[in-house]
């Protein structure tokens, strides 16, 4: 369907008492209607930043698992948008080595009213989490966020992380040749504002449900 793009940037900050700031910047071709993310009791600020969409489309291979450990906090964390599993090591521990897990799962939900190709009005709504999922019967996939290829090391297991070039790709598919070696900073080529990021771009392209055409 390939109703909403998004990009999205995770960085952690570190105090002496823990989370300083935990920052989602998303830039979408759609209005935004509802984003809702919820972390440890601390505010996540949701940063709109203008970008053109990249013209690929998600595909469910490129979806990869990470964690997030730069401050006293240590998660896991998935390219579609997903933080945290209840079944699932490291889900919101802190202290960070204390075995304490605080966070069962976080989800992106967005919603967005268009066309769609019969001229009625749709609600679309879109999310992505490790359970209660539609399904496409023809891919066995869930019809939710999937990650668009490029924006990491196709041959690492992790998204790209600001702290290890090897899971960075070649080239970045949203910026100038020039940026390849470089971390793909929200302030600028290599500039890297947190003691830890990862950046990936996600769409609903995986979703069939809607008779719509971008």
């Amino acid at each position: 369907m390939d109703i909403m793009d998004a990009q999205m940037r995770i960085s952690l900050k570190t105090n002496a008492t823990g989370i300083r700031a935990m920052g989602i910047k998303m830039g979408c071709r759609m209005l935004i209607l509802l984003i809702s993310v919820f972390v440890f009791s601390t505010q996540c600020p949701v940063y709109a930043q203008p970008r053109e969409p990249d013209p690929n489309t998600s595909d469910p291979r490129w979806r990869k698992r990470g964690i997030m450990d730069g401050n006293m906090v240590r998660t896991l964390f998935y390219n579609d948008g997903e933080i945290g599993r209840n079944d699932e090591p490291f889900s919101g521990e802190w202290p960070k080595g204390s075995g304490h897990i605080h966070l069962d799962g976080v989800a992106v939900l967005v919603m967005a009213e268009c066309i769609d190709n019969s001229g009625n009005t749709i609600h679309p709504m879109e999310t992505m989490y490790y359970e209660f999922m539609d399904m496409n019967p023809e891919t066995n996939q869930p019809m939710g966020w999937a990650p668009l290829p490029g924006y990491c090391n196709y041959y690492q297991d992790s998204p790209a992380m600001s702290d290890d070039p090897e899971s960075w790709p070649d080239r970045w598919p949203d910026k100038p040749l020039d940026w390849g070696g470089y971390w793909n900073g929200y302030f600028g080529k290599g500039v890297k504002n947190a003691d830890l990021e990862t950046y990936y771009v996600m769409d609903d392209n995986q979703d069939v449900e809607w008779d719509f055409s971008p």
